[in-house]
């Protein structure tokens, strides 16, 4: 039995598509896909190729296109997809997800009906799932984020031109998030010789700089090789105007995974014990594994640029507080962390004497007792 949801997709090429409407397909009244690619006769020929069972509604949209057929903006195709919805929920995927869990949507419609009835005026629900966003070569997912995911009523409008976000259209209008494990988004991976981070930096190189344009960027100059200098000073800028504290937390985690990633003598000790700073604060606001552990790792990075043995304790306490506090928030965070990363540092801050290294930073020289994380 399919539920009352119509799930939108945005397309270009994809050829994941076909697994990803056949993890669709049987649980939904509709499937909505807004087509992107150029040209028309190209469009009607795709169209023929895809059969499925159950109701298809097309659109082909260009106007957020470049000459070349690439998007400067997927919030316009994605804002298209909603409005030919034609059912009462609206459920949203990339072509290059699949989506599990999708038998438990009869049961969870129910219950997000319910919760729809009870909320204040001017309060709008909406359903967040997990979304595993990358895997290691043994399958266990790396890169995890919870996103909007399932919504009721023509209130929301879809923000920003890349790493887009589903915002209510409403002027002091609430949004409630719902959280929901059953339903799970498992990316397929991406395309061979298409790289998303340049097309994303592209896009947002062309953005006005504000807060979540800082983010994103430090998100994206993250991904590639290199010491993350261009990152560490996106997400630094955006700590200083940032908002939100489960942003600022995110941040921090990031700045901790690029520090780790970076060689001794080319770390920024004042720019270090800033981060110290905000991770700090980001255990005392969120309090989740990945704040305590992001602690954890400035702490370990501090005991060692500064030579300061001491922090090894204060890392150590700081990891252990973050194995007891829970994995949650709509940020990234990677579930390995808690199965290997948390488990060396633990290892390295008990007992350090695996490895003797020399550190010079700054005139100061430091021989300190650690192993290679």
């Amino acid at each position: 039995m399919t539920a009352p949801v119509s799930a939108c997709l945005i397309v270009r090429d994809d050829p994941h598509l076909p697994k990803t409407l056949a993890s669709l397909a049987p649980h939904v009244a509709e499937i909505v896909i807004v087509y992107t690619g150029q040209g028309a006769k190209e469009f009607e020929t795709w169209k023929e190729t895809l059969r499925v069972e159950t109701s298809l509604v097309f659109d082909h949209f260009t106007h957020a296109s470049r000459p070349d057929g690439s998007l400067f903006d997927f919030a316009a195709p994605r804002d298209r997809s909603f409005a030919l919805a034609t059912q009462p929920y609206i459920l949203w995927t990339d072509s290059d997800d699949l989506v599990e869990g999708l038998e438990h949507l009869p049961e969870i419609l129910e219950k997000f009906q319910a919760a729809i009835r009870i909320t204040p005026a001017g309060t709008f629900a909406r359903i967040c799932c997990p979304y595993e966003c990358a895997y290691d070569e043994q399958g266990r997912c790396t890169s995890f984020v919870v996103r909007e995911r399932l919504f009721f009523g023509r209130v929301w409008k879809w923000k920003r031109s890349v790493h887009e976000r589903c915002e209510l259209d409403k002027i002091g209008a609430k949004p409630l998030d719902l959280y929901e494990p059953r339903l799970v988004w498992k990316h397929q991976g991406a395309l061979p010789g298409r790289s998303s981070v340049l097309r994303n930096l592209k896009i947002l190189l062309e953005q006005k700089p504000d807060p979540l344009t800082l983010f994103d960027l430090g998100r994206e100059y993250s991904k590639l090789p290199g010491d993350g200098e261009p990152a560490i000073e996106c997400f630094t800028k955006y700590l200083q105007i940032a908002k939100i504290p489960e942003e600022r937390a995110a941040a921090c985690l990031h700045l901790s995974g690029l520090w780790f990633r970076r060689e001794a003598p080319n770390l920024q000790k004042e720019t270090m014990l800033e981060t110290l700073i905000w991770a700090q604060k980001a255990t005392q606001e969120c309090g989740r594994f990945e704040d305590w552990y992001a602690y954890a790792k400035v702490q370990w990075m501090e005991a060692i640029v500064r030579s300061r043995p001491g922090m090894f304790e204060l890392a150590r306490r700081s990891g252990e507080r973050a194995l007891a506090a829970p994995t949650a928030g709509r940020y990234d965070s990677n579930p390995k962390d808690r199965e290997v990363g948390i488990q060396e540092l633990l290892e390295d801050c008990r007992e350090r004497k695996a490895e003797t290294i020399v550190i010079e930073y700054g005139g100061l020289t430091a021989r300190l007792h650690r192993r290679k994380l």
